[in-house]
């Protein structure tokens, strides 16, 4: 009887133990973000609007040639179905609070956001698509590989802006 209850109490404070540790890791990894999430959104892989590999490949031809076009065009020359109406960028080491502000939707609790790493390794980041404030897809780019778009003195690229070569490999807004 009393190795019963032992046994129970251990098992009892064991768990105990190792559900705080998960809320802990759980909390501490959204700490910045809004304590109720209308969204969760991951990025990665997930690929509702279409291929990534197939938009990368569009993206990165169209900033070779440098002749004006729009992420819209971009997009259903991958394949890609409608559904989103802008693009931000989320570079490595972006903080929760600024994603946020780029995006507008502080109701989302994000995922995988690429964290900050030392300056020899190349810069990595992600594409976010969007519709209103409601993420919907992204794309990864690291270095120079995959990143066609030029944000400097934007925070998002509109679906019908026009995009201009730079000379650079790159399309910034015109």
């Amino acid at each position: 009887m009393i190795r019963s209850a032992i046994a129970t109490s251990v098992i009892v404070t064991a768990t105990a133990v190792l559900g705080t540790g998960c809320a802990a890791i759980e909390s501490s990894d959204s700490s910045a973000q809004s304590s109720t999430c209308a969204t969760k959104f991951r990025f990665g892989t997930a690929e509702p609007l279409g291929l990534i590999s197939r938009f990368a490949d569009q993206a990165n031809s169209a900033a070779s040639t440098g002749s004006t076009t729009t992420m819209r065009s971009i997009a259903a020359s991958a394949g890609w179905k409608d559904g989103w109406d802008r693009v931000v960028e989320v570079p490595q080491g972006i903080t929760i609070d600024e994603l946020n502000r780029r995006t507008g939707a502080d109701s989302v609790c994000w995922n995988n956001v690429p964290e900050g790493s030392s300056s020899d390794a190349p810069q990595k980041g992600y594409y976010l698509f969007l519709d209103g404030t409601q993420p919907v897809q992204s794309t990864s780019w690291s270095g120079k590989h995959d990143r066609a778009f030029d944000f400097t003195g934007t925070d998002q690229i509109l679906a019908d802006t026009p995009l201009i070569g730079t000379g650079q490999g790159t399309l910034r807004p015109a």
